[in-house]
């Protein structure tokens, strides 16, 4: 049971660590109002450059209508949403700027 108190603490840390890293690199972007979601979403999709929300909503493991209202705030800071060829479901990427 100590070994398992001690991972949690670990991974308690990490999660902690990694959202203020997370955070503070939203904001040196500009991007203020996004919070480690949003930035879970960006990494994702820097990994597979489009994707349903179904599949963004698995990964990040939120379910589909947070997904939805986090990717409508993405929308309004400049990402796209268009169609998917394959299934017609909305799909995100991320818009290119320059």
């Amino acid at each position: 049971m100590e070994n398992y108190n001690k991972t949690l603490s670990i991974i308690s840390k990490i999660h902690s660590l990694s959202s203020s890293f997370l955070k503070k690199e939203l904001e040196e972007k500009g991007l203020k109002e996004l919070v480690s979601s949003h930035g879970n979403i960006l990494f994702q999709l820097s990994v597979s450059e489009q994707l349903s929300m179904t599949e963004i909503a698995s990964r990040i493991h939120r379910d589909k209508s947070t997904t939805t209202v986090l990717v409508k705030k993405l929308e309004k800071e400049g990402s796209r949403i268009s169609p998917c060829e394959s299934t017609g479901e909305s799909c995100v990427s991320v818009a290119r700027h320059g």
